[in-house]
């Protein structure tokens, strides 16, 4: 049985789907609204991590499961809202998710996978990709609190996941970002995107397939890198949208980050990393792509 924590995102909304699509029984702790309705194969529950209610709850119904995988996704993801409330993301992506393992320590959780983040490298300083096996060294508080969680994970034997950027249309009842890219491009108008902000960038959907492909494996290995094979840009994904909704590509125009102050936190623009540990673990040597 798998229990997605945060099945109500954006990426959660895909891996319920790949997982129901394989015929898995899907366990949805959901904080809003659920994506999918209750089935023969899907439970939903809501679940606030700071709720020792809810914790509870969580902790009854697992304790009468066996061999659970737990995708655990929930966290404060946008670097500038850490580092404008710096103590309550903390508490968030790190003390509430170490106090909610403490209190399932007694469940029958086989494996679980921390959704990390790319951020805990930092900035490239050759044109060579990150490894497993560099050294982090954020350049952000988001960063940071990745790689604090990721020690958590890996402290309790479990396995760190980092993932770079990912898009694609939403599934939830709140728009993404590439949802308002081709509103706009549909419409008819420009959108300026960046040509120097570089990441292995991935679409939920295969996000979410290799990541179910890898909780099928018994790998004794414990960090890896799932994102593309190629690096991207801001750019690159702007004229995917267009592709996507059939607009003439002309309408994304380039542009550099320092044309704009959009963002009020520091973030690494060269942030490649490998993914050769990953396809090992999958036994592949096919392309991975968005």
């Amino acid at each position: 049985m798998y229990c997605v924590a945060g099945a109500d995102g954006f990426f959660g909304a895909y891996i319920q789907r790949a997982l129901l699509a394989r015929g898995e029984s899907v366990l949805a702790l959901n904080h809003r609204a659920p994506v999918f309705p209750d089935g023969e194969k899907l439970t939903n529950l809501s679940f606030e991590l700071t709720s020792s209610d809810d914790l509870a709850e969580l902790s009854r119904r697992l304790k009468t499961q066996k061999d659970i995988k737990l995708i655990y996704l929930i966290a404060a993801h946008s670097p500038d809202f850490v580092k404008a409330q710096p103590e309550k993301a903390r508490y968030i992506n790190s003390r509430a998710y170490k106090d909610l393992l403490t209190k399932l320590s007694d469940c029958d959780i086989t494996q679980l996978y921390y959704a990390s983040s790319d951020t805990v490298y930092g900035e490239n300083k050759t044109d060579a990709p990150f490894s497993e096996d560099t050294p982090p060294a954020p350049v952000n508080l988001y960063g940071e609190h990745k790689a604090e969680a990721e020690r958590i994970t890996l402290e309790n034997g479990f396995t760190a996941v980092r993932f770079s950027y990912m898009f694609a249309p939403s599934l939830t009842h709140k728009k993404h970002f590439f949802d308002t890219l081709t509103d706009k491009l549909s419409a008819g108008e420009s959108i300026f995107m960046f040509t120097d902000y570089i990441r292995s960038s991935l679409t939920y959907p295969a996000a979410a397939e290799y990541l179910c492909r890898l909780t099928q494996t018994r790998t004794e290995e414990k960090i890896f890198n799932l994102c593309a094979d190629e690096p991207t840009s801001k750019y690159d994904i702007g004229l995917y949208a267009a592709k996507t909704c059939g607009a003439p590509s002309a309408l994304v125009v380039p542009c550099k980050s320092g044309d704009t102050d959009v963002f009020t936190e520091k973030r690494a623009q060269l942030l490649t990393m490998s993914n050769k540990k990953l396809k090992a673990a999958l036994g592949i040597s096919e392309r991975i792509g968005f």
